[in-house]
């Protein structure tokens, strides 16, 4: 018997994946810049702006697509849960 996914828990969980694959370009932006930065002026470090501000919104954006920190570690812990169960029952 399966148990139908309630549709707010399938949007949080897209909210969730959406972030983390923003954040994910979001670095790789960031090391694109970085190496522009270096080889076109050493001297300043203009991409740290992008770091601290993107950053700031990243983090703002977090908070709100998980809740708090809390809900971010209970979510990861029962992710890694969840994934260590999948293993035992493989193997």
């Amino acid at each position: 018997m399966t148990q139908e996914i309630p549709l707010e828990v399938k949007e949080r969980a897209a909210a969730k994946a959406a972030y983390i694959k923003s954040l994910i370009g979001f670095a790789g932006t960031l090391c694109l810049l970085a190496i522009i930065n270096l080889l076109t002026s050493p001297g300043y470090l203009w991409f740290l702006w992008v770091v601290l501000f993107g950053g700031a919104a990243y983090v703002i954006k977090g908070v709100k697509v998980f809740g708090n920190l809390n809900a971010l570690e209970a979510d990861l812990h029962k992710h890694f849960e969840k994934k260590e169960m999948e293993k035992l029952k493989k193997s």
